[in-house]
């Protein structure tokens, strides 16, 4: 979160970054403690240093691959944010299949796999 808002961050040089600028209405899964949630909107772009900087500091795992002044690092705010969560009650290979569907691309929405760590 920065300014209220819910971020992710990638790279330029990344597929899904590509994904992003053609169809910028994203679904996000993330999992935690017997819980999921499911975030759906639209992706705008914050090219501001502030934004990456922040995004970086509370992410050591992406600090050590990024830098806000890398060239590189594009981060992104939901706008239109509509969030969902659930209590999941499956077995384990049950979840296996829903995370499986849940990170692909459907209905021409970009499904971004692995940002968990910001939500949480």
């Amino acid at each position: 979160m920065f300014e209220n808002k819910l971020y992710i961050q990638t790279g330029k040089v990344k597929d899904v970054s590509n994904q992003i600028k053609r169809n910028p209405n994203v679904e996000l899964c993330a999992f935690k403690d017997g819980k999921w949630i499911r975030v759906r909107g639209k992706l705008v772009l914050d090219d501001r240093f502030e934004a990456k900087k922040d995004m970086l500091d509370k992410n050591p795992g992406l600090r050590r691959m990024y830098s806000e002044n890398d060239g590189n690092t594009e981060v992104y705010y939901f706008d239109e944010l509509e969030p969902h969560t659930r209590q999941l009650i499956y077995e384990l290979g049950s979840f296996l299949i829903f995370r499986k569907n849940c990170l692909k691309m459907l209905n021409n929405t970009a499904y971004v796999n692995d940002f968990s760590q910001t939500i949480y």
